[in-house]
């Protein structure tokens, strides 16, 4: 396929392959992006199906969220590349689910195994399932992802408290959990049971009231002011881009530590974090638990929880030396950590495969 006539896109960035899926007959519109192709390995991304404005929104988040999954894949020493889908949810609502996810899982086949995929946003297990059904190149069916994607968010949190704090204790600080869907509620349930002061945000208001029946000492906040809320750690847990021009100075938080993609609007914010002296964990290590797991699959056929807690209990390390990098350097730790993700793909280049 012509890659050039995507190039004066906002979120292109020499990605190595770009599928426009268009099947009228089950209203599938979409697209499916791979940011880099190494030989031997898949690109690894997840599918997910969101309400697009226009088709070029959705194709430059698939773009920019398949840049991201190749970080995600670097930072957690996975030797794949990384890849996005992106459905457009019609206006009108999928007529038959089932016909939908069944024509998309056959596109997913036409890649011959350069992609393998999953869910995100917008799926259910039951689509996930359809999906598996008729096509090998689907992987997470049983794996509870978001648990795993909760955990190393939970991991990282603890790191980052006993940087900033010199001590790693949750029931003594305060915590503003942004949207709580699939990781978002994981992570609550995580700090809750550790007896933590915590404050959510959820636009679904059934599942705030929900949340707030099951925990009732979490405090809510409206969406609009949950990154406001004056805490030790702010977890952004909803969509792309919640740090930005305009939040950015608004954050009373010590520390950033969330589970959702692409958290930074930009370079700048992350500058900016750096100079108000908040310490923020990258998210494409905080949430790499999720792929992690489904890889864990991938490899052995069927996930075990004791090998991915394993490899969960060293996201730390890293964070720490992204840290300590950050402060030798006297640079900034978003762009600190690009530079790391850099350097372990041109490793790769080199050796074949990358490590840590």
């Amino acid at each position: 396929m012509d890659i050039s006539k995507y190039k004066n896109l906002k979120e292109f960035d020499s990605h190595a392959l770009v599928v426009e899926l268009d099947e009228p007959s089950v209203g599938l519109k979409g697209f499916i992006a791979i940011d880099r192709k190494a030989e031997n390995f898949p690109a690894l991304g997840a599918t997910r199906l969101w309400k697009y404005p226009l088709e070029e929104d959705a194709l430059n988040d698939a773009l920019r969220l398949a840049k991201l999954m190749g970080k995600k894949s670097a930072m957690a020493g996975l030797p794949y590349t990384g890849a996005k889908a992106v459905l457009m949810l019609p206006e009108e609502g999928i007529k038959n689910r089932e016909e939908y996810f069944k024509v998309y899982a056959q596109k997913v086949n036409e890649l011959s195994g350069q992609f393998i995929t999953g869910t995100d946003v917008g799926l259910t297990d039951n689509d996930l399932e359809i999906m598996s059904k008729n096509s090998k190149f689907v992987i997470g069916m049983n794996v509870p992802a978001a648990y795993y994607t909760a955990v190393g968010v939970f991991n990282v949190i603890r790191e980052s408290l006993e940087y900033k704090f010199g001590s790693e204790n949750i029931s003594s600080r305060t915590f503003a959990i942004q949207g709580l869907g699939k990781t978002g509620y994981e992570l609550l349930k995580l700090l809750y049971a550790e007896g933590a002061k915590i404050f959510v945000s959820e636009i679904n208001i059934d599942i705030l009231e929900q949340v707030c029946r099951d925990f009732p000492l979490v405090k809510k906040v409206l969406p609009a002011d949950i990154h406001k809320q004056e805490v030790d750690v702010f977890c952004p847990c909803a969509m792309s881009h919640s740090i930005n021009s305009r939040t950015v100075s608004e954050l009373k938080c010590v520390i950033v530590a969330g589970s959702a993609n692409n958290q930074l609007e930009d370079e700048e914010a992350g500058e900016k974090l750096h100079k108000m002296g908040i310490v923020y964990a990258p998210d494409y290590l905080s949430n790499s638990g999720g792929l992690i797991s489904v890889v864990d699959q991938f490899e052995n056929k069927k996930h075990d929880n004791k090998r991915i807690l394993l490899k969960l209990s060293k996201i730390p390390a890293v964070l720490r030396a992204i840290f300590l990098r950050s402060e030798k350097e006297r640079r900034s730790i978003s762009s600190v950590a690009d530079d790391m993700v850099q350097e372990s793909l041109v490793k790769e280049v080199s050796v074949g495969v990358r490590s840590y």
